[in-house]
């Protein structure tokens, strides 16, 4: 008989459904190289090749795709029977949240600190993704319970509901000349250094759209991991960088930086929760969705 780790099942999905091997680790909470060890036994305990090298990442083989079709079985069943012996254990329920970095950096904590403190029952998980289409796929197909994204339009498999909006902000340095400024133009980018925050990130991707709509490409002159990084370059006078009006600064770096909004129509950008349809039926589901939705919260 074969036995199978939840785990490793886990990370087989995670791999095939990003289509990344690093990816797919990275969402398990993996190395990479940890994550093809993995994947190697399983292949071997198997007896069969799962994945095939493409030039832009993996996908299935014919027999990859037959064991992924029994893993979705397989760890659904598993969440089933999870959620029926839970009562029994006394144990909280998880709930796992797909968000981008935008939201997770302003809103979303303090929004989510409310609802966990009036539902000690609940065990939660933020799960980041950096592009729209991968936190859409992870909701759609159940790999998490819930998701926030600024993705503006629709999916046949999911429903969507406003959250919140935020105004996009040009950062730069407090002696900057544009600091005095009430509000700033996204085409300033026209002629100064910008420093991206993540590489391929959403905001990434927009931001070089909104640029090519002007017709002008952004002078990329540094790319960073986050937003702290980003923020010790403007402040030092290297670029200058967009990011929420609603991010909270911390006070040194506050005192080094300016923050204007962007005066541009598009600048107001509305983040949306999404879900799976059917799963507000879900008690934590629904929970979250009516204490998170835009009508419940202030502006």
């Amino acid at each position: 008989m074969i036995h199978f780790d939840d785990r490793d099942l886990r990370l087989f999905l995670a791999v095939e459904e990003t289509g990344s091997l690093t990816a797919g680790a990275g969402r398990a909470g993996l190395s990479a190289s940890a994550a093809s060890e993995r994947l190697n036994r399983l292949e071997t305990h198997l007896g069969v090749t799962l994945f095939e090298r493409v030039p832009r990442g993996v996908r299935l083989t014919r027999e990859g795709a037959h064991f992924a079709a029994f893993a979705r079985e397989v760890t659904a069943k598993s969440e089933t029977l999870e959620s029926v012996l839970r009562p029994y254990r006394g144990t909280r329920t998880a709930v796992r949240i797909a968000t981008n970095v935008n939201a997770l950096e302003t809103f979303l904590p303090g929004d989510l600190g409310d609802y966990m403190a009036a539902h000690p029952e609940v065990a939660l998980e933020l799960v980041k993704f950096d592009l729209n289409w991968m936190l859409l796929k992870a909701v759609a197909s159940g790999e998490v319970d819930l998701g926030v994204t600024a993705y503006e339009g629709t999916h046949p498999e999911l429903r969507f509901v406003d959250y919140r909006s935020d105004t996009m902000a040009v950062v730069m340095s407090e002696r900057h000349p544009w600091a005095e400024e009430a509000g700033v133009s996204f085409e300033v980018f026209r002629d100064v250094p910008f420093i991206e925050i993540g590489a391929r990130s959403a905001l990434g991707i927009f931001l070089e759209e909104r640029a090519r709509a002007y017709g002008f490409m952004l002078d990329v002159r540094a790319r960073v991991p986050s937003y702290e990084a980003a923020l010790e370059l403007v402040a030092r006078g290297v670029g200058l960088t967009v990011l929420p009006q609603s991010l909270h600064l911390a006070a040194e770096v506050a005192e080094l930086v300016a923050v204007r909004p962007l005066t541009d129509a598009w600048a107001v950008r509305r983040l949306r929760l999404c879900w799976k349809a059917g799963r507000e039926g879900c008690p934590v589901v629904a929970g979250l969705l009516g204490a998170l939705a835009v009508s419940r919260l202030p502006a």
